[in-house]
């Protein structure tokens, strides 16, 4: 009997937002909600905020620095995969989602990840658009989406290069295979 490899996919959001923002939100929330005090009167409500507008402080992404971002989870097990901005690992993650992921999806673009998931992988995902537009969109719908200061967000944009043209480079993939299923597709 052949062996037959698994097939991988994988979604992913934004670094900036998925990782930074949120964490930026959640500590602001937590704070608020609980009225969290610390004892060194460090964590505060905008803690997180100051601690990245000061780039002395340790909540700054370095370059050359082993960070468990996006490009890791897809380059593999080599220690330069860690490596902020590092351009091997960049190069490594994108050969190794050719080879090993069939799809790739994106959080921000949902739909177009479902619609390739169901053809690729039909076996586990037929149907899952109808259950997401059915049971699940809802929730998207009343969200509040809450926006981090443009300052921080710029901060993030100029640490995590790599991370953001890993993502916009699995972004057009994901319409490239929309394009060869459907023909052109509207990326709004």
């Amino acid at each position: 009997m052949p062996f037959n490899s698994p097939i991988l996919k994988g979604i992913m959001s934004t670094t900036i937002n998925k990782k930074c923002i949120s964490c930026y939100f959640y500590l602001h929330i937590y704070i608020m909600v609980y009225n969290f005090r610390s004892s060194d009167k460090k964590l505060n409500s905008d803690y997180y905020y100051k601690c990245l507008i000061n780039p002395k402080n340790g909540c700054n992404f370095k370059t050359g620095q082993p960070y468990d971002l996006s490009i890791p989870y897809f380059c593999g097990h080599d220690p330069r995969c860690m490596i902020l901005n590092n351009d091997w690992a960049l190069d490594q993650a994108k050969n190794n989602v050719i080879k090993y992921f069939p799809v790739v999806g994106v959080l921000e673009e949902l739909n177009a990840t479902l619609e390739i998931l169901e053809d690729k992988i039909p076996y586990f995902f037929k149907g899952a658009r109808r259950v997401y537009e059915k049971d699940l969109l809802y929730l998207q719908t009343k969200r509040k989406k809450l926006k981090a200061p443009k300052v921080i967000v710029s901060r993030l944009e100029e640490a995590l290069i790599n991370e953001i043209d890993f993502y916009e480079w699995i972004r057009s993939r994901l319409f490239r295979q929309l394009k060869i299923l459907y023909g052109d597709h509207n990326q709004n």
